[in-house]
């Protein structure tokens, strides 16, 4: 049995990780326009755009692994069921249940850290990569150049004269507002520090422009311009507050609607690829592409659609869906459900149940008893004995051929004799299918 587990596995991984790999980069390549439009208002480096796409790949692994592992499922199950693996294994003693449980266990612990993900290292790689951002912005606002009108230190516009090593010379600030301020410095830096960057001016003048045309003018020998940067606070780290908003937010309830449930997708869609894959392949062929379209399309509809209350929603949808798995095919005339309860189709159940199975079910049938149930009982028209179809005569193979006067013709013993066996050979009878060919 272990032998069959591993070699299912082996064919499933296969399957799996070349897709999912494919996928992964589909997706990595959206998100790379995406931070391509970031980086059009700040500067970064190579290396920092690695980071900032880093934070993007928890993301990126809750978009691909559960789809993956859904598809890949139902091709491996369906290739094996195509090319008679799958026979081979359930003759083993290996049934479809005892695969539906092997693959349980691997969606639960794939749910379970796509959760993990989806819960807890997305809200925290949003924090971070918000947080990046917002210092890489601030970054540029102080990127600071020489003799160019212009340019902005947060509302202040500004104007530097020169600079040598870092120490700005003959600095001028401008604050448009209703009450208009002016600083002349005749030297500054910029200070940086774990939370905040600051600009620092040394011998100044600060003039204050008030509305009744009144000038308040002050002298400074150092002045402070402070801009805090956005530090990485418990609070923000903290994931269950990040979802506690999402009672007083549409946007962050959606979010946790679309995580949750993608997540769970692997369970929700097992028992829907076994029953994609493990087919009776002589008898149905094509209908799998379509099964897999359908499930993704309806279950990713379900969970973009309804979010409201999101816990609610998630508890509806992740249910409907594990039910409607559980039951799909049910009705068919050889499904699993069909073949283990009501039909007696002994080639079918060993090659959809398994050795073992259909020997326990035929033991319990002889001894309990068994009556056969169709889902679609057949029409057998009923015949009239007295209506009787007369045989049309059709004629003989007979030739309209002379052989008293062929004879007449010759002296040759052997050609009168045989001339006179077939003018008294009566012919073979006439059939529907006479001169067809």
């Amino acid at each position: 049995m272990k032998l069959i587990y591993k070699y299912t596995l082996n064919q499933f991984l296969s399957t799996y990780l070349s897709l999912f790999l494919v996928l992964f980069l589909i997706v990595s390549m959206v998100f790379f326009i995406q931070l391509a439009r970031i980086t059009s208002s700040i500067e970064i480096s190579f290396v920092d755009f690695l980071k900032l796409y880093s934070f993007t790949v928890p993301r990126i692994l809750i978009l691909t692994l559960p789809i993956s592992f859904f598809i890949s499922l139902s091709l491996t199950l369906y290739r094996l069921s195509r090319e008679n693996e799958s026979i081979v294994c359930f003759a083993l003693g290996c049934s479809p249940k005892d695969v539906a449980k092997f693959f349980i266990k691997i969606s639960l612990f794939l749910s379970f850290v796509m959760l993990v993900i989806s819960l807890v290292f997305i809200p925290l790689a949003f924090s971070l990569q918000n947080n990046f951002i917002d210092y890489k912005k601030t970054q540029v606002s102080l990127n600071l150049k020489t003799g160019e009108f212009g340019q902005k230190f947060l509302d202040w516009m500004i104007f530097i004269e020169k600079e040598d090593n870092s120490l700005y010379e003959n600095i001028v600030m401008y604050h448009p507002d209703d009450k208009e301020q002016m600083i002349l410095a005749k030297k500054g830096f910029i200070q940086r520090d774990k939370q905040s960057l600051s600009l620092k001016l040394l011998d100044g003048t600060v003039y204050n422009f008030q509305t009744n045309e009144n000038l308040h003018i002050a002298q400074f020998e150092d002045m402070t311009i402070n801009t805090l940067l956005q530090g990485f606070s418990s609070n923000q780290l903290n994931f269950y507050e990040y979802w506690q908003r999402m009672s007083v937010e549409d946007k962050r309830a959606k979010e946790f609607v679309i995580y949750v449930l993608i997540s769970l997708f692997p369970v929700a869609s097992t028992y829907f690829a076994l029953s994609f894959g493990i087919v009776t392949y002589r008898y149905e062929k094509g209908a799998i592409y379509f099964g897999i379209f359908t499930v993704i399309a309806l279950y990713f509809g379900l969970l973009s659609a309804f979010y409201k209350p999101p816990l609610l929603a998630v508890l509806v949808i992740f249910t409907l869906f594990f039910v409607a798995s559980i039951h799909i095919n049910k009705n068919e005339s050889y499904s699993l459900y069909n073949l283990y309860y009501q039909v007696d189709n002994h080639a079918l159940t060993v090659e959809k149940l398994g050795l073992m199975p259909s020997t326990i079910i035929e033991i319990k049938r002889n001894i309990l008893g068994f009556e056969e149930k169709l889902n679609e009982p057949f029409y057998i028209p009923e015949i009239d004995e007295d209506i009787k179809d007369e045989p049309q005569e059709l004629g003989s193979n007979i030739l309209d051929i002379d052989f008293s006067k062929l004879s007449s013709q010759t002296k040759d013993e052997l050609l009168i004799q045989m001339n006179d066996y077939f003018a008294q050979d009566p012919g073979t009878k006439k059939n529907e299918y006479t001169g067809m060919y």
